[in-house]
């Protein structure tokens, strides 16, 4: 049989959904056509659908090895194009930006490329090379930012002049980026925080010192003299990963914040350990766990949980006690937060908040995670008081919840 007959019948046994014999066949096919860049990309993401993640790397370095001595043609940068794509869905990041790199100037979308690249070195913990990628969001549009025609700070001291910092993206991005506040106050006069897009964190945030004023879209009443968005901070002030600003905590509830949801908390003094959790998102499913199967925590004995779960996602049980009717704002939440001992989260704002508030949190994330929670550690470099739980296989929600909940049975065995 020759090369496309081969392909065109390992491409019938892939649509039938018959993947391990795809995969045998195309395993004999690399060993019949060693040097076809195409049929390794198959064999790679014929891998990736069965997460052989091993096998995958084997291929991918085959074909990195196979396209440093051919010209690229049209057909190779779209097999190293989807080969990227791939990589960028597994932890193979350095490659993901070798590849990335490599096809930079043939590929038409250049501004998600270098932003992709960007993501990748900030998960790799290279904030040198990865902030100034990562600004190529602001051309994609990805976060929608209120602008107006005052000039850009470029991070230089701006001593008797004010600052307006406008928030992008969501509530976890401005809890995590606000940490930078401090150190560029000591940088000039007066900062105006306008959380225009976010009006459930502006009674948190305009209660705390790390900016001088707190607004919501009010900046057109405003005097000021330059303008930032949040998640250029870093980039501007050209910080790195050894000097994040990490000293917690660095937000704090109000100590006359005695609302419904602490007091309810607060009854329940019998409980060995009292723990908030949030299951899931509606953003990312990717990030969510089923509630049938994140309940199974709910069975260790001798602790009392509490939902912060918000949205359509709130469903009330009873072995729950529900705080959603009594949280409004992340002021609220952070009140709730104080009273607790534990917070155990999926990748959402309010893990940011736990972590913010200096509380233990257990942040639950998805095999391929988010740039900031970087690979193959367990703590993080933004919260110290958080603990990472990693999904060992893309979608393995279950080996994360029984490691959670042995963990849970030994913290309160401990107590």
């Amino acid at each position: 049989m020759d090369r496309e007959q081969s392909i065109n019948e390992l491409r019938l046994i892939f649509a039938q959904r018959r993947l391990v014999d795809a995969k045998n066949f195309c395993m004999n096919l690399t060993q019949e056509f060693p040097k076809d860049i195409e049929i390794w990309r198959m064999r790679a993401n014929l891998h990736f659908q069965l997460n052989e993640i091993d096998q995958l790397a084997v291929c991918s370095q085959k074909i990195l090895q196979l396209s440093n001595t051919v010209p690229l043609t049209n057909d190779l940068i779209l097999a190293l194009d989807a080969l990227g794509r791939i990589l960028r869905k597994t932890d193979f990041l350095a490659e993901t930006i070798d590849i990335r790199k490599r096809l930079l100037p043939f590929v038409p979308n250049e501004t998600a490329t270098h932003f992709d690249i960007g993501c990748c070195y900030l998960a790799l913990g290279d904030f040198e090379q990865g902030w100034p990628e990562f600004e190529w969001r602001l051309k994609l549009g990805l976060n929608q930012i209120s602008k107006s025609k005052k000039p850009c700070w470029d991070g230089s001291p701006f001593k008797e002049k004010t600052l307006l910092i406008t928030t992008e993206g969501g509530h976890g991005d401005t809890i995590q980026f606000i940490r930078y506040l401090p150190h560029i106050k000591d940088l000039g006069g007066t900062i105006i925080l306008d959380v225009w897009n976010q009006p459930k964190i502006f009674s948190l945030l305009r209660n705390t010192n790390l900016a001088d004023v707190v607004i919501i879209d009010g900046k057109e009443k405003m005097e000021y003299d330059l303008e930032a968005t949040m998640m250029s901070l870093p980039f501007l002030i050209k910080s790195l990963f050894n000097d994040i600003p990490s000293r917690v905590p660095y937000i704090s509830a109000l100590s006359t914040s005695e609302t419904e949801a602490r007091k309810n908390i607060a009854r329940h003094t019998d409980a060995h350990c009292r723990v908030g959790v949030v299951w899931g998102t509606e953003k990312d499913p990717l990030r969510s766990i089923q509630l049938d199967q994140f309940s199974e925590l709910f069975n260790v004995a001798g602790i009392k949980f509490f939902s912060l779960q918000k949205g359509p996602l709130a469903i009330p049980l009873d072995i729950l006690t529900d705080l959603n009717p009594h949280i409004e704002d992340f002021a609220d939440t952070a009140a709730a937060i104080q009273e607790l001992d534990l917070v155990i989260s999926v990748d959402t704002a309010v893990a940011h908040l736990a972590g913010a508030l200096g509380k233990p949190v257990w942040t639950l994330i998805p095999f391929v995670p988010d740039w900031r929670w970087m690979l193959n550690r367990e703590d993080s470099p933004w919260y110290p008081t958080m603990r990472l739980f990693r999904q060992p296989a893309p979608g393995d929600w279950a080996s994360v919840i029984k490691r959670v909940s042995e963990e849970l049975k030994a913290l309160v065995g401990a107590k």
